[in-house]
């Protein structure tokens, strides 16, 4: 899992961290059941699926809503006999929104491949399982906008940008690994392409009692995630010409995972209009949740916007992985400044802004010897008494001769090639040199102390004039929306959106995802266990495996005690505004953890 909560983030530096230590003793147990031999197979109770995390939590929801909601897309989809629907707060479907959701916690993202994927490069859009009849969920009464991909074609109910650059094509199908025989989704059908299409929507939260957005879908990597967009975008009304779609049409909202380089990010951007100059602005999320890239996996994304309260929520998974105050997070702030500064003015050339000069009235001491050189031979280092200074460093090989078809006529005269002279190696031989040491006497180049600068007015900064693009933000708005679109550039294939839902209650989304991205996360998890099931024929024997979850567990309490220990120190990183390079260092260590798993066990060996 490669997107997480924060605190979830902590304890997977120190997972990662702890990586190589766990490395070098599993080596050793490995030394230890091959000399205690091997014995009958046991059961292993660890399944190795992490928790989702405690943070989290719907917020004020009414939980007998909840129930009564996921109670009736269960029946009435799937049958009584459906995915568990329960819990104390009534969640169910294995959907667990908070840390005390009951018993039925959303199935955790299935483990890493032990191996690569041979069929990575191999693109699959219909699946053998498409002919099987499915039902999505009906829509809430919320819900302005539903997209479960369920028909055969894409341009139903979208429309191609008919711009030259957006080449890229949608196939309709249930991909390479469809958790929910039928189930379908829009897949990427070729890489390195522009993919541009929209579908209508209408929502204008200024003419609603509602002023809730909420953006919701699935994604999920068939092949892999190098370098590609998989975000949303909500162009703003009016929005007439779908054909002429492309990347400078204004939206209201998008939102969504882009990776590529050193961006990893699920994007938040907000645009709001000027009311004087009617010019857009970009508004974006500051230090921004990091995408899932595994393959195989489904992943749900969500974006609620409460306009009541100005804040926001992004929640992956339905875990919230941020949140906060609209007018807090963004950058630039969605209130103007009131004042600006002059771009007119500039720095007086008289200015001085050096706070210290050098010292006019200092000389260079006379004993300072500038040409002195940092380092001399040692002069109490001695010639070993063995030296052997007339001995060559090389020497022929004297086990190579000369080739019989050697001609010195014609390919000159033969030398054999040269080794190390084997005498050097336990002497030293050749011209002898002292070895060398830091010149006490070195001072280097010689400058004038620092002294306060006589004539230093301060900093210089541009004088302060009115914003001529000031407008006072009584209330943040989004601009009414007018479609979704997909507008991205992919240098993969195999990504799958479903499940595409626009509307204005967190609740019925959050229900309406119990009911989907729950059962397919439940499907995923039994294909995993049952892979597993398979494989424990080949693991190892009882001893290792005692001696493996005992290093586990004793790695996991320490990782526990650690995340609280270095809890204060990663907010403050964050507060200071290093929380970006964090995640890219963290990022840059989760894709690589083999320079963590190598570099502490040879550490271990050194010391």
């Amino acid at each position: 899992m490669d997107t997480f909560t924060r605190r979830e983030s902590r304890k997977l530096r120190l997972w990662i961290l702890i990586l190589g230590l766990i490395t070098t003793l599993l080596l050793a147990a490995s030394y230890t059941h091959a000399a205690a031999g091997n014995g009958d197979d046991e059961d292993d109770d660890d399944n190795g699926i992490g928790d989702m995390g405690e943070e989290g939590g719907m917020g004020d929801v009414d939980p007998a809503k909840m129930q009564e909601m996921m109670q009736a897309y269960y029946q009435e989809q799937y049958g009584a006999g459906g995915a568990g629907v329960g819990g104390e707060d009534g969640l169910g479907a294995g959907m667990d929104f908070g840390a005390d959701g009951g018993d039925h916690d959303m199935p955790p993202p299935p483990p890493p491949p032990s191996e690569e994927d041979p069929n990575k490069d191999v693109l699959l859009v219909v699946s053998p399982q498409d002919k099987i009849q499915y039902e999505p969920p009906a829509k809430p009464a919320s819900c302005v906008f539903l997209e479960t991909f369920q028909s055969d074609s894409f341009e139903k109910t979208w429309t191609y940008s008919q711009k030259d650059q957006y080449q890229g094509r949608f196939g309709i199908g249930g991909g390479k690994n469809p958790a929910v025989p039928g189930d379908k989704g829009a897949i990427l059908t070729e890489k390195a392409r522009h993919y541009g299409a929209t579908s209508k929507v209408n929502l204008d939260l200024s003419k609603s009692k509602d002023n809730v957005f909420v953006a919701q879908y699935e994604l999920r990597i068939d092949n892999e995630l190098t370098c590609s967009g998989a975000y949303l975008k909500f162009p703003k009304k009016p929005f007439t010409n779908p054909k002429q779609f492309d990347n400078d049409v204004p939206y209201s909202v998008m939102f969504g995972p882009d990776k590529c380089g050193d961006t990893s990010k699920v994007h938040v951007i907000i645009q709001s209009e000027n009311p004087k100059t009617k010019a857009l602005q970009e508004h974006h999320l500051v230090d921004p949740p990091r995408p899932f890239t595994l393959s195989g996996e489904t992943h749900l994304y969500t974006l609620i916007i409460d306009l009541n309260t100005n804040t926001y929520q992004v929640k992956l998974d339905g875990k919230i992985s941020k949140q906060g105050l609209l007018a807090e997070d963004f950058n630039p702030p969605f209130q103007p400044p009131e004042k600006i500064d002059d771009p007119e003015d500039t720095k007086p050339e008289d200015w001085i802004d050096n706070e210290n000069m050098p010292d006019p009235a200092a000389t260079k001491p006379d004993d300072w010897d500038e040409d002195a050189p940092r380092m001399i031979p040692d002069p109490e280092a001695i010639k070993p008494s063995d030296w052997l200074d007339k001995e060559p460093a090389e020497i022929p090989d004297p086990e190579v001769t000369k080739p019989d078809g050697w001609d010195d006529d014609e390919d000159g005269e033969w030398e054999a090639p040269t080794i190390p002279n084997p005498k050097c190696k336990e002497i030293g031989c050749g011209e002898w040199k002292a070895p060398t040491i830091p010149n006490p006497e070195y001072k280097g180049k010689w400058s004038p102390p620092m002294v306060p600068n006589p004539k230093y007015i301060g900093p210089w900064a541009p004088r302060k004039i009115d914003n001529p693009e000031y407008y006072k933000v009584d209330k943040i708005a989004l601009l009414p929306i007018d479609a979704v679109g997909i507008e991205i550039w992919a240098m993969d294939f195999g990504l799958v959106f479903d499940n595409i839902y626009v509307g204005t209650d967190s609740v019925e989304a959050e229900a309406f995802a119990s009911a989907t991205f729950g059962i397919k996360r439940d499907a995923e998890m039994k294909k995993v266990e049952e892979k597993r099931g398979k494989d424990k024929s080949s693991s190892g024997s009882p001893t290792q495996t005692k001696v493996k979850n005992a290093v586990l567990d004793v790695v996991e309490k320490i990782a526990n005690t650690m995340d609280k220990v270095l809890a204060p120190l990663d907010a403050k990183l964050r507060k200071a505004g290093y929380g970006d390079h964090v995640d890219k260092l963290m990022g840059f260590l989760v894709d690589n953890p083999i320079i963590i798993s190598t570099a502490i066990p040879a550490v271990l060996i050194v010391f």
